[in-house]
């Protein structure tokens, strides 16, 4: 009798729990079409971030390829562009598992487009020792060298070494803005053992070096097209000079309509030729030697000049439990 009582009491739970599996799942079914119903209806009103959010929720709720790909695409709307290309390749898988190659083409081509729109990040470091993260997330040497993708906006490279007591903190800090389509390189410096880095002798940003380089070209073709446009003012008061000795020696050259020949001797006619020629070769100096100087001026502003934020700084610290330095570099 105990025996038919513990089988009636075993087959009493399965069917509770069944009912109550069916239950929670009927829950975050509705959960799930509610969230991505007031998602949609927040994307429909302009309010995008917002959108993600609860697009995001009812993935959480209750994985769909379908709302995996609205989360994508709202992704893409709302300027995340990393997030977007890897929410598309997840919808990508999501709707072969589904057997929609519709939706597959879709977040296929989607993804094609984001992969040359989204920055990327190349981060080298010269250590094995070290451990990198960016935007907190770790970097494996695997990745070294190699184009990470990330969202528009504000980013954070770190590094410490991993094989020094502890009470010596601190680190490498390298702060930098992305916008799309830029391709930004992060070279770690070696941390010594007291995880500073060791700044090599003469070492610049790469910005800096560019500016010293248009700088003197800059000024060289300033230089030049002054020099262009002085040879242009003489050759033209030379041209004045000669032009009103052919007219004295023959005042019919003051005529535009005087018939031809002109009725002028040979010197008089040589003179006026050499006028023309020489006002001629002025206009042209002139103007080459204007834009000579304008392009040089041009150089000039849009060189790359060291911002206020490309400083490297060195900020010591002390804790209860420990002291060290950090190094941080922003652009």
């Amino acid at each position: 009798m105990g025996l038919h009582r513990k089988n009636a009491l075993a087959a009493l739970l399965a069917v509770f729990a069944t009912s109550w599996s069916h239950a929670a799942l009927a829950d975050s079914s509705a959960l799930a079409e509610k969230l991505f119903q007031d998602g949609r209806k927040s994307l429909a009103e302009g309010r995008v971030g917002e959108a993600c959010d609860l697009f995001k929720k009812s993935q959480d709720a209750e994985p769909s390829a379908g709302t995996l790909l609205n989360l994508a695409a709202c992704r893409e709307k709302n300027g995340q562009l990393a997030t977007a290309y890897r929410a598309y390749n997840d919808a990508q898988a999501a709707a072969r598992v589904r057997g929609r190659a519709d939706w597959e083409d879709n977040a296929k081509a989607h993804a094609a487009s984001l992969k040359v729109r989204m920055p990327r990040v190349v981060i080298r470091a010269p250590q094995a020792s070290l451990r990198v993260s960016l935007d907190g997330v770790m970097v494996t040497p695997k990745e070294y060298g190699t184009e990470l993708p990330v969202d528009p906006g504000q980013h954070q490279v770190d590094a410490v070494r991993t094989d020094v007591p502890q009470k010596n903190e601190g680190g490498f800090v390298v702060e930098f803005p992305m916008k799309e389509g830029d391709v930004h390189h992060v070279d770690v410096p070696e941390l010594d053992a007291n995880n500073v880095p060791v700044l090599k002798a003469g070492a610049q940003p790469e910005d800096d070096r560019a500016g010293g380089i248009r700088k003197p070209l800059a000024f060289a073709l300033i230089g030049t097209g002054v020099a262009s446009v002085g040879v242009g003012v003489l050759t033209a008061i030379l041209a004045s000079s000669k032009l009103k000795d052919a007219e004295s020696k023959c005042p019919a050259l003051k005529d535009p309509n005087v018939p031809e020949p002109i009725p002028c001797d040979r010197d008089a006619i040589s003179d006026n030729d050499s006028a023309r020629t020489l006002g001629t070769v002025s206009t042209i100096t002139l103007i080459a030697g204007g834009a000579l100087a304008a392009t040089g001026v041009a150089v000039l502003i849009f060189a790359p000049s060291k911002k206020k934020a490309d400083t490297a700084t060195l900020t010591p610290f002390i804790s209860p439990t420990s002291a060290g330095t950090t190094f941080r570099f922003t652009f």
